[in-house]
Order: structure tokens, then C-alpha cells, then sequence
């Protein structure tokens, strides 16, 4: 019974990271396609605030963001996850799991195996504090799109399992230290 347990659980965490895999991939040829005048923007981009904002909600938690950062809302009215978008570029998500049936653990675990292949480079895996938490921090250089990926997941003390990902050009770059914004509560 523990196998079948083992085997559901593994099985709904690789879905999950190959929908992320995918939506990210398209999102990201979405924008590249917007940029270069491809195709038009839907505007559905929120309002750009004037000063540094916190932004999320009491399930996904909150992260500040600068002006440079807008709140880009999903086709799929059953995603559940925030995504933003940066004007130079940037992608941020952050999702939501009940932790008793997404552990922290295995998440990471599964995004390193999904992503330690032949498409990336440089993939590693490390932990990290964000505010208080523990997360499990993997990234590497996605070399089909030229992009660092750099996910944490960690979970909290309300039993919710959280997912925060940014991808984009420079590995040095200061937008990989919003996850340390990170706050449970306003």
C-alpha cells in the first residue's frame, strides 16, 4: 500500500514539473514573440506601481516587488498560481500546495531530476533561509532559451507547501534575491 502511496505521490509531482517545464517554455516564447512585435499584447498586465509593493495573497504568501515588475494573469481559470513579469525581461511564479500531499523535499527533488539534462547547464541544488523557512533551493542554465532557472520550495507552518521560480538572463542579477522578500502575512 506504501509503494502505491509512494508511487501516486511521485507520479503527481513529475506532472507537475512538466506542466511547469511546459507553461514556462510557452510563456516565455509568448513574451519573446510579444517583444519582437510578433504578436500583440492582450493587456492583461496589471498597473505598474511608483514605489516597491508587496504582492501575492494569504495562500501564496507575499514578495516585494519594484515598479519594474507586473502581475500577469493566467489563461487557465483553474491556475492557481501568481506570475509576474519584469520589464527587462524576468519571469516569477509562485504556487501553492498542501503540504501533506506536496512535501518541500520531493518537490526540489523532482524539479533537479527534470531539469539535470542535457537541455541545462550548471544545475545545482543547495538550501536556503527565506524569512524563517527552510527551502530547497535548485537552478541551472537553460540552454535552448539562454535563461537561469532558480526555484525554492519550502513549507510553512500553516502546512502549505510553497513554489517560487524567477528565469532570466544574469546569473548575478538582483531579481534571484526577491524569494528573500518572502512573508507569509501582510
Amino acid at each position: 500500500m506504501n509503494i502505491d502511496i509512494n508511487k501516486n505521490r511521485n507520479f503527481i509531482l513529475s506532472v507537475i514539473c512538466v506542466v511547469f517545464i511546459v507553461f514556462t517554455i510557452v510563456f516565455v516564447s509568448v513574451i519573446s514573440l510579444s517583444k519582437n512585435g510578433l504578436i500583440n499584447n492582450k493587456g492583461n498586465l496589471t498597473e505598474v506601481k511608483d514605489n516597491r509593493e508587496l504582492y501575492g495573497n494569504n495562500l501564496h504568501g507575499y514578495i516585494e516587488l519594484s515598479p519594474l515588475w507586473v502581475q500577469v494573469e493566467s489563461e487557465d481559470p483553474d491556475d492557481l498560481s501568481l506570475y509576474f513579469k519584469s520589464k527587462d525581461g524576468y519571469l516569477l511564479t509562485m504556487s501553492a500546495f498542501n503540504s501533506n500531499e506536496t512535501k518541500a523535499v520531493d518537490l526540489s527533488s523532482t524539479l533537479y531530476k527534470s531539469i539535470n539534462n542535457k537541455d541545462y547547464a550548471g544545475v545545482e541544488s543547495t538550501n536556503e533561509m527565506i524569512n524563517g523557512y527552510v527551502a530547497y533551493k535548485v537552478y541551472g542554465y537553460n540552454l535552448k532559451v539562454n535563461k537561469w532557472l532558480y526555484t525554492w520550495t519550502f513549507e510553512d507552518y500553516n502546512g502549505i507547501t510553497h513554489f517560487i521560480s524567477i528565469e532570466g538572463n544574469e546569473k548575478s542579477s538582483t531579481h534571484f534575491l526577491i524569494p528573500s522578500t518572502y512573508l507569509n502575512r501582510r
